[in-house]
């Protein structure tokens, strides 16, 4: 891998972490850092625009559910990038704007627990009610004759 696109997440979120990409010992790639919080989709041809012009082999894109999914299958048409991974809070992580849960958590399955008890207000309905509505979802669907 060469060349790195990096679109979601703040400005300095994303300078952080393509500087993180950009510093790592072995194979470090070129990485192109396109800010989009908040996203502005109006925005979107000059984005592909940009990406197109860097040429990147990967594309992270950084948004949550669902738009990030919605933007990668725009830029899909809209450009050549052979790789387009949707990568919700990763490029926080390795920017350090969020931290990482202990090893020992994601050991137990646990690393959602630390990430709820990190940011309440933003996961919690994620995390504690939205598992139930798919439940509650799916069994009404398999009674159904």
């Amino acid at each position: 891998m060469r060349r790195i696109a990096l679109l979601g997440a703040s400005a300095d979120a994303n300078a952080a972490a393509a500087a993180a990409l950009e510093s790592t010992p072995v194979h470090a790639p070129d990485c192109l850092s396109l800010p989009a919080d908040p996203w502005q989709p109006e925005r979107l041809p000059e984005i592909a625009a940009q990406i197109s012009a860097f040429a990147p082999d990967v594309l992270l894109i950084g948004m949550g559910m669902p738009l990030q999914e919605r933007v990668a299958a725009q830029l899909a048409q809209l450009t050549d990038v052979p790789v387009i991974a949707a990568v919700g809070g990763a490029i926080d992580q390795i920017s350090g704007a969020q931290p990482l849960a202990p090893r020992w958590l994601g050991r137990l399955g646990l690393e959602w627990l630390f990430r709820l008890l990190s940011d309440p207000r933003r996961l919690a309905h994620r995390y504690l009610v939205e598992p139930v509505l798919l439940r509650k979802t799916l069994v009404a669907r398999k009674a159904r004759p």
